[in-house]
């Protein structure tokens, strides 16, 4: 909800330009490539309830301040080093959030699911595509509740709501995830697999976790993302968000430039958030059916070709006249929609590939390095990265 809710207040403040709207989604993918390693370092030497509780509480308090500096900045509108402080807070308390909600998605989407299914590799299929699906869900959802009380209430009750939707919603959250725990012992437990170097450290002889932001800890992180076996798929998944090709605001505009009207462009972002569901139901049947590494050769080819039918037209659009280029900028837009189901086939294939493939004193920082999750633990504290290399 605040993602695509400061982009609108961003315009809102800065009419005419998309520079602040540009620093924010930079300032939200930086965040998470600096603090990236660090968290899953964290993550993977903290109890899992107290990890997915204070990413959680970064998130919701991240959000909150977020969202208190722009109603600041929409009241101080003429006030110009006031308004400039409050454009900068709001944009860093949101990479802040940003960085809180890779934390929670990593405890909790990829580490708790996998800790209970990892030996039954068809439930933990279904288990993620479920777990998917409600990502997306929540995808098509947000936007509309943050728009609607946009269209009918103003920005200043939007930012309101949001505010007390983040607040109020924190105990709850860690209400249901303590309880959870309590549901299911296996939770509360981490295992590292032993170091033929080093023993076992505990958690009070870890460092805190500012100092795990440095360069090394950063390069440590990645010589250990390109020692597995699995490196190869899993740098294909993190290049495919390294595009254009998505229905995201880049390529909204460009198709809104090419002649097509707000409302079409609406019907063809439901109809590609409608494929990326469908191959949350379809993943666990073909999982079943042809296994896990066919299914996810199956999601690239029919992301390319959905790509590749999609781009060529329109590319061939710029280059000559004598082409419909009103068909190929309609060709583009239902491409990128129906290649989101060979997007989310391939990704739920890799990231349940590392479930099962990366070693347990490594899983945090593999997965956070590929912008994907975190996956499961066993019973025994770890051992610091920097000993267990």
């Amino acid at each position: 909800m605040w993602e695509f809710a400061l982009a609108l207040i961003m315009l809102n403040l800065h009419p005419g330009t998309l520079l602040w709207v540009a620093i924010a989604g930079l300032a939200n993918s930086m965040s998470s490539v600096v603090f990236g390693a660090s968290v899953g370092s964290f993550l993977d030497r903290t109890p899992r309830l107290n990890g997915a509780a204070i990413m959680y509480c970064t998130q919701n308090l991240g959000i909150t301040l977020s969202a208190c500096a722009s109603l600041a900045a929409l009241a101080l509108r003429d006030a110009t080093v006031a308004f400039l402080i409050c454009n900068i807070v709001a944009v860093g308390a949101a990479a802040t959030a940003a960085v809180g909600a890779l934390g929670s998605t990593i405890a909790v989407e990829k580490d708790w699911v996998a800790a209970l299914h990892r030996e039954t590799p068809g439930q933990l299929a279904h288990v993620n595509s479920v777990m998917r699906r409600i990502d997306l869900v929540c995808l098509i959802a947000s936007p509309i509740a943050s728009g609607f009380v946009m269209t009918y209430a103003g920005l200043r009750a939007a930012i309101l709501v949001i505010i007390g939707w983040n607040l109020l919603g924190w105990l709850p959250e860690v209400y249901v995830l303590s309880h959870a725990m309590e549901l299911v012992p296996e939770l509360k437990h981490r295992m590292s697999e032993p170091s033929s170097k080093t023993g076992d450290s505990s958690p009070s002889e870890m460092p805190p976790w500012w100092r795990k932001i440095h360069p090394g800890q950063q390069l440590a992180a990645w010589q250990t993302y390109f020692r597995q076996p699995i490196w190869p798929a899993a740098l294909s998944l993190a290049l495919l968000y390294l595009t254009v090709l998505s229905l995201g605001s880049l390529m909204t505009a460009y198709l809104n430039w090419r002649g097509m009207s707000e409302a079409k462009l609406s019907i063809f972002r439901g109809l590609g958030a409608v494929t990326g569901v469908a191959s949350t139901f379809s993943f666990p049947w073909l999982h079943s059916r042809i296994g896990l590494d066919a299914t996810g050769l199956l999601g690239i080819v029919s992301q390319l070709v959905c790509l590749v039918v999609a781009v060529v037209p329109a590319a061939l659009g710029h280059a000559s006249a004598r082409l419909d280029t009103v068909a190929a900028t309609y060709l583009l837009a239902c491409g990128l929609a129906l290649s989101r189901f060979g997007l989310w086939t391939f990704d739920l294939a890799v990231s349940q590939r590392l479930q099962a493939d990366v070693a347990s004193n490594e899983l945090g920082v593999v997965n956070v390095e590929m912008g994907r999750g975190l996956v499961p633990h066993g019973t025994q504290a770890r051992q610091p990265l920097s000993e267990s290399l």
